[in-house]
């Protein structure tokens, strides 16, 4: 093994002048290829969207938020939440957006492609663009070109196009809930006064109420009270029979009794309920919900109006943390890799060489034809490169 070793280092120590000259000859054929390869360009510019709460409308639709602390009601109503990444990628890489580019670009000639031809001029396309988060979670858009400065404008009308095509998605998002807000809000003023005349007579005359959360404990706190005052009033009935009214068990649970009764008769007809901030009594009940639906009438106009903003508004939905401009170091071909794969693929065939020359020039065994003139051919180098 050790002999073997040393042989290879001597006959790459012998052949040494010839493994650096090939090194260096094929370095040199691997940078003029290089340069002959047409230089691209990498132009790159990096956005974001605006935070979510960044609307005129945040203090309006803050008042109707959800009971988790997501986006707000309000906002979804009108679209104007704020676009995550992966729906902006979509829209980057949608055929609308790339075939407005390659338009804008005369993308076909650069390509060499016919005009009709989108699906394969979107493949050669889509190699050249790079749609990617960087380390900050911002939107890298990335194009390359042999032109930089074709390739920093190509990368900024991506920019341009990603925010109006967004812009215009939100408007018709707000148009369209403002149609529904407007038809409500114009059906309700006129059957307003109706509705609430009828809600009235029908609340006085069936004591049912559709209104929200505090109204229905109410109806839950009278609902237990009244089931307790029948369970207690079974059982004393049911002692009654058995010990008398003059049983010390009957007259607690009357006394019980006496005071559910009290109870439910000052929640269904007293003005105000002692001690409570919650439950509210059924004799208002019809008042306090009528004036509910007047205050939610109020509110609905506000948000009408402010939904007729958001349908025309432009602002701009993208921004851009840096704008694309002309790079001026190349982005390909990369001459230093081609360079070193050149030397470096030179260098070991020019060993391989060197190790199969000497050992068919050592060779004992009587020599074919064809063996003969790889003899000769490794005997030219030797002369030719004065390899001793």
């Amino acid at each position: 093994m050790g002999n073997s070793k040393l042989s290879v280092i001597s006959i790459i120590y012998k052949w040494r002048k010839f493994i650096v000259i090939n090194t260096i000859i094929f370095s040199l054929i691997a940078l003029f290829i290089g340069l002959l390869i047409p230089k691209e360009y990498k132009a790159s510019t990096i956005v974001t969207t605006p935070p979510e709460n960044f609307s005129v409308l945040s203090n309006l639709t803050g008042l109707i938020s959800s009971k988790t602390g997501g986006n707000s009601l309000g906002a979804k109503m009108f679209g104007i939440g704020g676009a995550n990444n992966d729906f902006l990628y979509g829209l980057l890489n949608s055929k609308t957006v790339l075939l407005k580019v390659a338009k804008k670009f005369n993308l076909y000639d650069y390509y060499k492609v016919d005009s009709w031809d989108h699906d394969k001029l979107l493949k050669k396309f889509t190699k050249d663009l790079v749609f990617e988060p960087n380390e900050f979670d911002f939107i890298e858009i990335s194009v390359i070109n042999k032109d930089p400065k074709v390739a920093a404008e190509m990368a900024n009308y991506f920019v341009y196009l990603l925010d109006s095509l967004n812009i215009r998605i939100n408007n018709e998002s707000a148009r369209n809930n403002r149609i529904f807000i407007e038809q409500r809000y114009l059906k309700n003023l006129k059957d307003m006064k109706e509705i609430e005349e009828k809600m009235y007579t029908f609340q006085k005359k069936y004591k049912v109420i559709i209104v929200p959360e505090q109204l229905e404990v109410s109806f839950k706190m009278a609902a237990e009270l009244e089931a307790q005052y029948l369970q207690q009033e079974i059982q004393a009935n049911l002692i009654k029979q058995t010990a008398g009214e003059i049983s010390p068990q009957y007259k607690n649970i009357v006394s019980q009794m006496n005071i559910l009764k009290s109870k439910i008769d000052e929640l269904k007809s007293a003005d105000k309920i002692t001690g409570s901030n919650v439950l509210l009594p059924f004799k208002e009940l019809p008042n306090i919900s009528t004036e509910y639906l007047r205050l939610y009438m109020e509110i609905l106009l506000p948000m009408y109006e402010q939904a007729k903003v958001e349908e025309n508004k432009a602002i701009p939905t993208i921004t851009v943390i840096d704008k694309a401009y002309p790079p001026t170091q190349k982005y390909y071909p990369k001459l230093s890799l081609i360079i070193l794969a050149g030397a470096f693929i030179s260098f070991f065939i020019s060993i391989l060489l060197a190790i199969n020359a000497t050992n068919i020039l050592s060779s004992k065994v009587e020599d074919s034809e064809f063996e003969q003139k790889i003899k000769n051919f490794y005997s030219k180098i030797i002369k030719i490169y004065k390899i001793q």
